[in-house]
């Protein structure tokens, strides 16, 4: 059977897909940014939460069943603070209630789950004010600068004739004698997460130690389970167990 050869397809410049690629993973910058693409998927995920925030807002209230089972199973001590029936009735209990009322209400496991969100919320804060706070500010003074090695590049690579966009991007930090800012700031990110990461396990064990303590723990059923192990064979039964509890003396 005959087999037919047909040529590899190129853009007409004598440039296959695969020297595109190459050329991408080999400077992914060097291709032009969109600000509109941009501002497109910026405005698209505020969007879609802005629509999941207010279907949230108008069905919780006509679904108690949903989002708030245990105002009607759990009993008054363990029961969610009334929320009014209007759209924003959530936010002001939500913005009064403490850590320890989480603990009281819903237990240990989701009162740390709540800080742990807490703390990626801040820290991301954080280190959003302050990588945007310095290295936007380098960025734009790098994409200006003039050294002997950018006068061997193309206008493209220096910045010049380019959006103001685009200068916000670590492209033209190339050359630049500001590339030590990046390296500053990659060692204040780090500080960043130790200090969350330590203030909050500091908390959280504050919060297990309390929880340990408290006379609602000491007085459940799992606070008084007991672990035994390498039991003989004589004893891994029902009444072997029995007998094997029987001799042990309990002291104060």
């Amino acid at each position: 059977m005959a087999a037919a050869l047909w040529a590899r397809q190129d853009d007409g410049g004598g440039k296959s897909g695969t020297d595109e690629l190459l050329n991408l993973l080999a400077n992914p910058y060097g291709g032009t940014l969109s600000t509109n693409s941009f501002f497109a998927s910026l405005g698209t995920s505020l969007g879609a939460t802005a629509v999941i925030a207010l279907l949230f807002c108008f069905l919780r209230p006509y679904n108690n069943v949903v989002y708030a089972p245990r105002a009607k199973h759990a009993d008054s001590k363990h029961a969610p603070p009334p929320i009014s029936k209007g759209i924003f009735g959530w936010i002001s209990p939500l913005m009064r209630t403490t850590e320890q009322d989480l603990v009281d209400k819903v237990g240990l496991d989701a009162a740390i789950f709540m800080r742990f969100t807490r703390m990626c919320r801040n820290m991301f804060v954080v280190l959003s004010i302050v990588g945007c706070g310095v290295l936007i500010p380098v960025y734009l003074l790098s994409a200006n600068e003039y050294t002997p090695q950018r006068k061997r590049q193309d206008n493209y690579s220096t910045g010049q004739g380019v959006s103001f966009f685009y200068k916000l991007t670590p492209q033209n930090m190339y050359f630049s004698k500001s590339f030590w800012a990046l390296v500053v700031v990659a060692y204040v990110f780090d500080i960043v997460v130790c200090y969350f990461l330590y203030h909050n396990y500091v908390a959280v064990l504050r919060l297990r130690r309390a929880y340990l303590d408290s006379p609602e723990y000491q007085r459940s059923l799992h606070a008084r389970t007991l672990l035994l192990t390498d039991i003989p064979n004589d004893y891994r039964t029902d009444d072997g167990i029995v007998r094997l509890t029987d001799e042990i003396r309990a002291t104060d």
